[in-house]
C-alpha cells in the first residue's frame, strides 16, 4: 500500500486561487480526515489529487511517484478511487450495473469477487441489486457510491462528505464501514463536516481554512483541544483566530 504526500500544492479556477501551498502526508494504512467549513477548499483538494483539477504548482506523490497533472483515468489506474460528494451514480441503471461499471478495468472474475465483498459490507445492496439507483434512499445511494469506488480495488480511497444529508443512524453505519475498511488495511482520506464523528474514526486530522492548513494533529488531540472546539466543533468558523492562538503558544 502506498504513502501519499502532497507538497506545495496550488489549485484554482480561472483567476481564483482555492488551495495555496498546501502540504499533507497520508501514511499507508492510515485514515486521516480533512475538516473545514463550506468554501474552505476541501472538495478542490480531493479533485486536485484525483486529477480533476490540474495543479498550478506542487507535487502529489503516490508510492514515490509524482502523479500531479496526470489524467483522472491514469490516477484511477494507479489505485486511487474517489467517492464524490454528489455520488454521481447512474440513476436509471440497476445497482449491480453501477457496481460493474466501477470495476470495468478488471477481469470478470476479479470484479465478481469484489462485488461479493461489497455485498458483504452492504447487504442491502445485494437485496436491491436489480433496483434502479435513483430509487434508492439517500443512505443506500451513499453505500452504492462507496461500493462502486471499491470495485476498482483501490489502494487509496478518498471520500467527500459521505455523511451529507443522511440521518444520524445511517451516518453512524457509513462511518462504521469506513472504520472497518481502515482496519482491513485500506488507506483512506476522508473529507467531512461532521467533525466529531470524523475524529472518532480517523488517526489524524487536518483543519483547512480558505485553502490553507491551519491545524493538524492526532484525532484524540484535536477532539480534546478547547480552541478547536470553540472555533470549529462548536460551530464558529474563525480559524484564523484559532491559528493565531496556537502560534502564540
Amino acid at each position: 500500500m502506498p504513502d501519499l504526500t502532497v507538497e506545495g500544492l496550488n489549485l484554482g479556477y480561472g483567476g481564483a486561487t482555492v488551495i495555496e501551498n498546501l502540504d499533507l502526508r497520508l501514511n499507508a494504512g492510515e485514515l486521516i480526515t480533512i475538516l473545514g467549513a463550506n468554501g474552505a477548499g476541501k472538495t478542490t483538494l480531493l479533485n486536485g489529487i484525483m486529477g480533476l483539477v490540474r495543479p498550478r504548482a506542487g507535487r502529489v506523490v503516490l508510492a514515490g511517484r509524482d502523479i500531479a497533472g496526470l489524467a483522472p483515468e491514469a490516477i484511477v489506474h494507479r489505485g486511487i478511487a474517489l467517492v464524490p460528494e454528489r455520488r454521481e451514480l447512474f440513476g436509471t441503471l440497476p445497482v449491480e450495473t453501477n457496481l460493474r461499471l466501477g470495476g470495468y478495468r478488471r477481469s470478470a472474475a476479479e470484479a465478481a469477487r469484489t462485488m461479493e465483498k461489497v455485498y458483504a459490507l452492504f447487504p442491502i445492496l445485494a437485496e436491491r441489486r436489480r433496483q434502479k439507483a435513483a430509487t434508492l434512499s439517500g443512505g443506500e445511494q451513499q453505500m452504492l457510491a462507496i461500493g462502486r469506488a471499491l470495485m476498482i480495488n483501490p489502494q487509496l480511497l478518498m471520500l467527500d462528505e459521505p455523511s451529507i444529508g443522511l440521518a444520524p443512524l445511517i451516518v453512524r453505519d457509513i462511518l462504521s464501514v469506513i472504520g472497518r475498511l481502515k482496519s482491513e488495511g485500506l488507506t483512506i482520506l476522508l473529507v467531512e463536516q461532521n467533525a466529531r464523528l470524523a475524529l472518532e474514526v480517523a488517526d489524524r486530522g487536518y483543519v483547512l481554512e480558505v485553502g490553507r492548513i491551519v491545524l493538524e494533529g492526532p484525532s484524540k488531540q484535536l477532539a480534546a483541544d478547547e480552541r478547536l472546539s470553540q472555533a470549529y466543533l462548536g460551530g464558529s468558523s474563525d480559524y484564523a483566530a484559532l491559528r493565531d492562538q496556537i502560534d502564540a503558544t
